[in-house]
């Protein structure tokens, strides 16, 4: 595996402010859309295979990245350079990812990306074998949404019932199902790990925060934020 990379691009970023004469702002790098929109406001976006809209609260952020989405709360945008970000590492049978953060990590965040059901553990048939390349996806996002789906419900994976300093909790709101996690380590009066996994049809977003070194420090109102804005996400019919 080699070291991790970031693909970067130099591009003049227009930012979009709230205003009331506009209902809905398109997130995005096609034309008609802005990569950097401030809250509170209704967005819309496409996100690979993922068409949604979501309301960003005041004080929060949102970055499109290609392919990613970040998210982010702060009283003032933060400087590019200060911003999460997608991080991918090459395999032998394609590319692992996660979210970096060089900024503070007391900022409250979180990333979206956007994937296939069949990519998932709980959108194959465990009876039947996987080609190697796909073997690799999904254990990669096996671990990324520890989960398992039984009558229509999401189950936490048995390691997780192992440990008390993870939470779980099932969320279903507009036209999607899915599960949020979150972990606090012994006594620690601070988040440093948040999962998300939402799923419409065949596509799931997967959200989170997270950070090899140092690890995030998470306000304990933070996990209700982010349900908050999860509440407002709605899948387009197109997908």
């Amino acid at each position: 595996m080699t070291n991790a990379f970031r693909c970067c691009f130099s591009a003049l970023v227009t930012t979009a402010s709230f205003s009331a004469s506009a209902d809905i702002l398109k997130l995005g790098n096609e034309p008609q859309a802005a990569p950097f929109i401030s809250g509170p406001q209704k967005i819309e976006t496409r996100q690979g295979r993922c068409h949604y809209s979501l309301v960003l609260g005041k004080s929060f952020h949102a970055r499109y990245n290609d392919p990613e989405i970040i998210l982010y709360q702060s009283p003032l945008p933060l400087k590019d350079d200060q911003i999460p970000h997608l991080e991918q590492a090459e395999t032998s049978s394609g590319y692992y990812w996660m979210f970096s953060n060089p900024g503070s990590k007391k900022t409250n965040w979180f990333g979206l990306m956007c994937d296939s059901v069949e990519n998932f553990p709980f959108g194959t048939d465990s009876n039947s074998e996987a080609p190697p390349e796909l073997e690799q996806a999904l254990e990669s996002n096996g671990i990324k949404c520890p989960a398992e789906l039984r009558d229509g419900k999401f189950f936490p994976k048995a390691r997780l019932f192992r440990s008390k300093d993870y939470s779980f909790k099932r969320i279903s709101y507009n036209n999607w199902n899915g599960f949020i996690i979150t972990h606090k380590a012994g006594q620690s009066e601070y988040y440093d790990q948040i999962r998300f996994c939402l799923t419409h049809n065949d596509r799931v977003i997967v959200g989170a925060t997270e950070n090899q070194s140092p690890l995030p420090k998470i306000d304990n109102k933070f996990p209700d934020e982010v349900e908050g804005i999860l509440k407002t996400l709605v899948f387009s019919e197109d997908n």
